[in-house]
């Protein structure tokens, strides 16, 4: 039971989350591509259906914006909806940061997704704040990496909850230590919906819906801190984020003061009442439970990936772990390994120095069962251990 006294499943979940979600046994590739559940595709279907057949059900549809940044809001500990606005992805909630970010200098990794690195180029090439590059060795953003490279023009820091690459997890609490009155500016994309981080620490945290919170395409949102709507300007805002946005008369109005100022125009609603959905489902089933969930499933992986003589990119401690695997098969090369992999089922990414797997907390654990036999037959047999039952007891 949880402390609440509501009775949960054998993955520690609400009993109705998993089956809200379709089978797919030997999916492990969400880092990716989280597939929806149920109730995100028939909201997502309905919504369009009745678009389809009464057009005038596009003003039934309309709150559905303002409840969704509410929930985003209340997700990200922000004290209203006033400092959310939703994105259609985590590139355009970047990009809104990049131009709106005032002087100074901007400290980024270059080995951050491409997402995290082009606004930021992009903007310092048309006179916004300069690019200053952290270059840790292992990649890792870590609070000793930033301090050492602190200097008095830099005022804001962008980085991934999550990387990409390694799946680390950034420290976000030291980070905001480090940082004092500097932004926190947070890529959350392979961190919302997996990891249950103090969102509320970072001065930006964007996301898009399509990966761990598994609400399809085209919807997202830009959850702000109080410290960043104060000093962030507004250089990309549309005529949805201004003041009395629906007065046409035919003057420039200012923009708003909260986050709805990063609106360049209406949300698509359908994706919008998805992504709702999908935040109604991870908040019922609890943050903490589904890293949880996942955290069993990356235990029971790493075991596997231990015993047949593979490793990770990184060597992670738990608390720096989140929901990706990056698998490297010493002595094989990553295609060859993630051909074999895919040959037998598994869905995974195949990268250019390894293979990238990711389980979400409806992973059945015969996905490890799957990967541990697919391993066993490519590993040389004298690195190979015994390998106790991949499903907890």
């Amino acid at each position: 039971m949880d402390p609440c006294g509501a009775e949960l499943d054998e993955a520690g979940l609400p009993p109705g989350y998993a089956p809200c979600f379709q089978s797919l046994p030997f999916y492990l590739d969400f880092a990716r591509f989280g597939p929806p559940s149920r109730n995100v595709a028939e909201c997502h279907a309905s919504s369009l259906r009745n678009l389809a057949s009464d057009p005038s059900a596009v003003d039934a549809l309309a709150p559905v914006a303002a409840r969704t940044e509410a929930l985003a809001a209340a997700l990200t500990g922000r004290s209203s909806a006033d400092h959310v606005v939703l994105v259609p992805n985590t590139s355009s909630g970047l990009f809104q940061l990049a131009f709106a970010l005032q002087g100074g200098a901007i400290l980024v990794s270059p080995q951050e997704f491409p997402a995290n690195v082009y606004p930021w180029v992009q903007a310092a090439r048309r006179g916004g704040p300069a690019v200053c590059w952290l270059t840790p060795p292992d990649g890792r953003v870590t609070p000793e990496a930033v301090a050492a490279a602190l200097r008095p023009e830099i005022t804001a820091l962008a980085v991934s909850a999550v990387d990409f690459r390694t799946g680390y997890r950034a420290d976000l609490a030291a980070l905001r230590d480090i940082l004092g009155e500097r932004l926190l500016l947070v890529d959350a994309i392979q961190a919302f919906g997996v990891v249950d981080l103090p969102w509320h620490l970072a001065d930006a945290v964007v996301t898009g819906g399509q990966k761990w919170l598994r609400a399809g395409w085209g919807s997202g949102f830009l959850s702000l801190s109080s410290r960043a709507l104060d000093r962030l300007g507004g250089s990309l805002s549309g005529w949805s984020g201004a003041v009395a946005a629906d007065r046409f008369d035919g003057l420039l109005h200012e923009p708003e003061r909260s986050a709805a100022r990063f609106r360049m125009t209406n949300p698509d609603l359908a994706a919008v009442a998805a992504l709702e959905t999908s935040l109604q489902l991870f908040a019922s089933a609890g943050p903490a439970r589904i890293e949880r969930a996942v955290a069993t499933r990356i235990d029971a992986l790493l075991d596997v990936i231990s015993a047949c003589g593979a490793r990770t990119l990184l060597p992670l401690s738990p608390r720096e772990r989140a929901g990706i695997i990056p698998l490297v098969l010493p002595d094989r090369d990553p295609k060859i390994v993630g051909s074999a992999l895919r040959d037998a089922g598994l869905t995974i990414s195949i990268r250019e120095d390894h293979v990238r797997l990711s389980p979400h907390a409806t992973t059945p654990f015969e996905a490890v069962e799957r990967l541990a036999a697919v391993l066993r037959a490519l590993a040389p047999p004298r690195h190979l251990r015994h390998v106790s039952s991949a499903t907890p007891s």
